[in-house]
């Protein structure tokens, strides 16, 4: 009997967690590992077979659609600064001043106007 045949709580007992002859083991295997790629294609055609297989795979489980949301402002860049106590290079708006000299958050000793 092959053991692609075999139910599988059966594979389960007997201790076959993996059967490479199973048909549909070798297909994924095949698509996720590219076997069959085609290697003079260009960089937009590569895109579009992973595009169009990605969509294959999720259009099974989800309902994939386009965003109705605008996507979020990107990121501000701060500037950095050299901690004057421990060197470490800090963004702008993790620095303190104390004393006249920039120093990082762990650096800093908060200022507690109740527990001097």
């Amino acid at each position: 009997m092959l053991e692609h045949c075999v139910p599988e709580e059966e594979k389960i007992q007997a201790g076959i967690l993996f059967c490479p002859a199973d048909p549909e083991l070798v297909a994924i295997k095949r698509k996720t590992h590219n076997v069959d790629v085609d290697y003079n294609m260009t960089h937009e055609d590569e895109f579009e077979k992973r595009d169009a297989i990605l969509h294959e795979i999720l259009g099974e489980m989800f309902d994939v659609k386009d965003a109705k949301i605008p996507l979020p402002q990107h990121a501000h860049l701060f500037e950095s600064y050299v901690c004057e106590a421990c060197g470490e290079v800090t963004g702008a708006n993790w620095i303190r001043l104390a004393g006249g000299k920039k120093l990082c958050v762990d650096c800093y000793k908060d200022y507690d106007r109740f527990h001097v």
